[in-house]
């Protein structure tokens, strides 16, 4: 067992040779550490789900046999409550919400670039919310393992994917193949060019080639050499992007339970199922031990580990007859040992180490080339109650009594409603009537022979006031809003948890522009879905590091559409009495308030903002060819006068260059022309007199020609 205390003893020595038993046995180490919190994850589970020893998950009775009969009775209640399930499905909904709909911030820590901030927040939006394909599908993952398991985890990770695809490549392309030694591709033609030196060029194309086998080269000596040209599979880029994925700490990433900051654990494991396929790739592609591999898939294919075996045990035993599911089956399960140590240069880092703990050796170990140097993984605590981050207590937990106390009551008026319909009857004995039911004739010599025994006596509306209170209780607890409670107070919790969810995914978004950073793309083009740019915006990478701090804000009234929609015309209102300086921002306004009302509204109804310019200028230069063809064109209501006026003076004056001359003289010669072109303006200047009035409304006078003071 290492002695985690000891910093010395975990200090590596060289980037690819890892003391592998002391990862393993650190492994070990701390999955013993955590066997509490499995065995409490299982309880977590069972009480969501509402499973139990001997449940009949089809009739929903109890039913027994007779070393063990059931209790009360064969048959009673044994209803299942899913009280917790539907606070938990809640608190993940409005997590997720407030994700996908969050205001980011992005604030340059050196520097006040407000337009590269603003560049950077809208980059950041597309690269999580929709480069990251299954955002919504991991955050929703992420959010029900924090609210049942008290606690998950955010891998975050950069993933370039590489596939080969066919293409041709001809004799020209092979005499070029190396520009700075031309040499080079001159001495690979003239060997496929001679019959007598065929080995000697499938082994030349094969260096070239890597990828391809020594069948194929050979093939290729004789297409280029009788064709000029042949195919080969070439290695493209299909993807290069961030990942996100969400992880259980009681499945596949572990850590020991006393870290306060998990970047200062001195050892973390994430554990991966893999097909055989996707192993032996990782031999060919990330340079992984070829015979550790095979013994791996030999001898470890479709084992789980004990505490999985065990959650496999306990499920068997709730569903009987019921197959539990094995998550290892037909995978092999592979750890990667993340470990903070130091190279022999004193250099320190995060080193990474794929193994398994049955098998000798390791697949592949080396440095994290991640910068800054840090473990790519982020907790999600549901609350903080200690330094610690694993204190801290999961729905199930905190909700189990009352779930169990709200089961009591359904099933006790469940089976009062049984007795009452169909309550025990007596009869003498040996003489059983054959038949009990409406309109059957009963015979018996003397009255009170048979008969049905009395109902015990409750109170039923006692037993759901009791109900009632546990419900109450529990929505307490949870931020819920109940009568007699103060809906603020509701509020204030909601938006607790919601701000703790966010200030933890603020970490991913530092992590994944930090791997952008490094690893993107040097330009990249993107537009940002219900963005008002009509043009796909540039995303230049900036040279040297760029440090930025993102900031994750959504307010839990959003989710109230009716408040929401209240908030922003009162919004609407106090910008529109007192923006002194024409700095509100009414396109954005718009944007939002339709938003509101529908997320899909402001894609399909607001033009981005250069179209809009682009028509309102083609449509006044389409009246304008119209009024000057002998047309009488009325001006459009709810036009942009002032761009209207602009083109109208553009083309009654002309340019610098190029004065309007034919314009005056033709208003001063054709006084018909010059009518219809003053009515339009005309009615222009009517709707700038309108707007012009809705102020004077508000402010009683005129408006002056000076900003006022304050």
């Amino acid at each position: 067992m290492p002695d985690l205390g000891n910093r010395e003893e975990i200090e590596r020595k060289t980037d690819e040779d890892p003391d592998i038993e002391t990862i393993k046995d650190a492994y070990t180490f701390t999955l013993d550490d955590l066997n509490s919190y499995f065995d409490q994850t299982n309880i977590n589970f069972d009480t969501r789900n509402n499973l139990w020893a001997k449940q009949n998950l089809r009739t929903g009775r109890k039913h027994g046999s007779d070393a063990e009969p059931a209790f009360p009775w064969e048959d009673a209640s044994d209803l299942r409550p899913f009280v917790i399930d539907t606070i938990i499905n809640e608190n993940v909904a409005l997590l997720v919400e407030s994700l996908l709909n969050t205001n980011l911030t992005a604030v340059p820590v050196e520097g006040n670039d407000i337009e590269r901030a603003k560049m950077v927040e809208q980059f950041m939006h597309w690269q999580i919310f929709q480069e990251i394909k299954d955002i919504r599908r991991q955050a929703t993952i992420l959010a029900n393992f924090q609210e049942e398991k008290a606690i998950g985890a955010a891998a975050v990770l950069w993933d370039t994917r590489i596939e080969e695809e066919m293409k041709e490549v001809s004799l020209d392309q092979i005499l070029n193949i190396d520009p700075e030694n031309p040499t080079t591709g001159e001495q690979i033609v003239a060997l496929i060019q001679d019959k007598e030196r065929i080995n000697e060029a499938t082994d030349m194309l094969q260096r070239v080639f890597r990828t391809v086998s020594r069948r194929k080269a050979r093939k290729m000596v004789f297409e280029l050499r009788n064709a000029g040209i042949t195919k080969v599979g070439m290695p493209a880029i299909v993807h290069n992007r961030a990942v996100v994925k969400a992880l259980s700490v009681d499945e596949d990433f572990f850590y020991q339970p006393n870290v306060i900051d998990i970047q200062d654990a001195p050892y973390v494991f994430h554990a991966e199922y893999l097909t055989p396929e996707q192993l032996r790739a990782k031999v060919k592609t990330d340079g992984w031990n070829k015979e550790w591999v095979d013994t791996v898939i030999e001898t470890t294919i479709g084992k789980s580990p004990e505490h999985h075996l065990n959650n496999i045990n306990s499920a068997a035993s709730i569903f009987e007859n019921t197959l539990a599911i094995d998550v290892a089956k037909g995978f092999v399960r592979v750890v990667h040992g993340y470990e903070k140590a130091t190279t022999e240069d004193g250099i320190p880092g995060v080193f990474i180490t794929a193994f398994h703990p049955d098998v000798e050796g390791w697949g592949m170990s080396g440095l994290l080339n991640y910068k800054p140097s840090r473990y790519p993984f982020v907790l999600f605590p549901r609350e903080y109650r200690t330094r610690r981050l694993m204190d801290t207590k999961s729905v199930p937990e905190l909700g189990k009594g009352h779930q169990d106390e709200i089961k009591i009551q359904m099933d006790s008026r469940a089976d009062r409603t049984t007795l009452a319909t169909i309550p025990p009857r007596y009869h003498q004995l040996g003489r059983k009537p054959s038949n009990w039911g409406p309109g059957d004739s009963i015979g018996v010599r003397r009255r009170d022979e048979t008969g049905f025994m009395p109902i015990p006596e409750g109170d039923i509306g006692g037993s759901v006031e009791i109900e009632q209170t546990m419900r109450n209780n529990m929505s307490r607890m949870f931020g819920r809003t109940v009568d007699g409670q103060n809906e603020k107070e509701s509020i204030r919790m909601q938006q607790f948890m919601v701000d703790t969810w966010l200030t933890n995914w603020k970490e991913v978004f530092n992590q994944v522009w930090d791997l952008h950073q490094q690893f993107g793309e040097d330009s990249q083009f993107f537009r940002v879905i219900g963005s008002n740019n009509a043009e796909p915006m540039e995303f230049i990478r900036s040279s040297g590091t760029e440090r930025v701090d993102f900031y994750l804000d959504f307010s839990v009234l959003n989710s109230d559409a009716e408040q929401h929609i209240e908030k922003l015309k009162l919004a609407g209102d106090v910008m529109s009495q007192f923006d002194r300086s024409g700095s509100a921002n009414f396109d954005e306004y718009m944007k939002i308030f339709l938003g509101a009302i529908d997320s899909s509204y402001p894609e399909r109804l607001i033009r981005p903002t250069e179209v809009a310019v682009e028509k309102e200028r083609k449509e006044t230069q389409d009246d304008i060819a119209k009024i000057s063809s002998g047309l009488s064109v009325n001006a459009p209501e709810n036009a942009n006068v002032d761009l209207r006026m602009q083109v109208l003076n553009e083309y009654i004056k002309g340019t610098e260059d190029i004065p309007a001359n034919d314009i005056q003289q033709r208003r001063r010669d054709e006084p018909e022309f010059n009518a219809r072109l003053e009515k339009y303006v005309d009615q222009l200047q009517f709707q700038k007199q309108q707007q012009e009035n809705a102020v004077i409304g508000r402010i009683g006078t005129k408006p002056g020609n000076a900003l006022p003071s304050g």
